[in-house]
């Protein structure tokens, strides 16, 4: 391990922990034997999270351990969700050296495109519970913060109306769900009726869409470069929105949840209890247009007001025109004398 002082720091819960890059770990200050290590917590585009004991001061990797063993009060007062950066952007310098890539060649990249040696086995784990606590935290991010906290009751209460819209908008996992925990099911139908009564809120189609897209058994991020999804831990998936259906106000497409990618559908397909299901998400350029502007280095208003279509065809255009005045002739003169490209 490297000098413990000079690990960078980062406090979450009233206690400083040293990031620890060369273990992919973190350390408690004043206490190196107690550890969280990020193989054990949940992974996702934004980062790490995972629900933590203040009084412990360890994380808590099983959510029924939880219920199990803490009252209400218990869960308010004691523990706190946390949600961190990548390893990558908490020390960039750490994480260059233990690869030997230049600082530059990280920019915008994610742990898992740099984890070679998959030391960690970094892969969406509860890819749908990952892709709420993304949702969750959302609201949080403009803070300022690099470490973000959510007092447990309220995360408990947004993840179940996460959960909620979800089987709402994917039947064939309500299904599921009611022929195999039915009771889990009534009870959960009560709870986010008493929870969200006289609130409409955002659908889960909406809401799954702003950060990536997730399924029951696969998470995806969006690739604001080249307006793919690529899948968290398997970043060779690649579901491609070339191959998606452009339905003038987004895309939609059958997701097989065994290949994890496009199904290949007769006509008049139907969904059943198993197999292929749609899926709708909206334009890259809708949901997040500074992350595109941000991605392909140009100003927010070539973004804005476009949709994934005519905003690839003005960049291809834009990129046409930077090329020499007399360039195209002159090809088109060497040709007809034939003299070849």
């Amino acid at each position: 391990m490297e000098n413990y002082k000079e690990l960078p720091e980062i406090t979450f819960g009233g206690t400083t922990w040293l990031v620890d890059t060369a273990g992919f770990q973190l350390l408690e200050k004043g206490n190196l034997s107690n550890n969280i290590e990020a193989s054990e917590i949940m992974y996702s585009p934004m980062g790490y999270s995972f629900p933590y004991s203040k009084s412990r001061r360890t994380a808590i990797t099983d959510i029924e351990f939880l219920h199990a063993n803490y009252s209400e009060k218990q869960l308010k007062n004691d523990i706190i969700y946390v949600q961190m950066p990548q390893f990558v952007e908490m020390d960039l310098e750490g994480v260059s050296r233990k690869y030997g890539w230049s600082p530059e060649d990280l920019v915008d990249k994610k742990d898992y495109e740099i984890l070679l040696d998959r030391q960690l086995s970094i892969d969406a784990k509860e890819p749908l519970r990952c892709l709420f606590n993304d949702i969750i935290f959302e609201e949080y991010r403009d803070s300022g913060k690099a470490v973000l906290e959510i007092p447990m009751d309220e995360y408990l209460k947004s993840h179940l109306v996460l959960v909620k819209e979800f089987l709402d908008e994917v039947p064939q996992a309500a299904e599921k769900m009611e022929q195999d925990h039915p009771d889990l099911k009534k009870s959960l139908d009560e709870i986010y009726h008493k929870l969200t009564k006289g609130d409409e809120g955002r659908t889960a189609k909406q809401q799954i869409s702003d950060v990536g897209v997730g399924f029951e058994n696969a998470l995806f991020e969006f690739d604001f470069k080249n307006f793919n999804l690529i899948e968290i831990g398997n970043p060779s998936n690649i579901i491609e929105t070339t191959e998606m259906t452009d339905t003038g106000s987004g895309y939609e497409f059958y997701y097989d949840p065994e290949r994890k990618n496009i199904a290949n559908v007769p006509i008049g397909f139907k969904e059943g209890p198993v197999g292929p299901y749609l899926v709708r998400i909206g334009y890259f350029t809708i949901l997040h247009p500074t992350r595109i502007a941000k991605a392909h280095n140009i100003p927010l208003d070539q973004v804005m007001g476009r949709t994934d279509r005519e905003f690839i065809a003005n960049q291809k255009f834009r990129e046409s025109m930077k090329q020499k005045p007399n360039d195209a002739p002159r090809q088109d003169r060497r040709r007809r004398r034939g003299l070849g490209k």
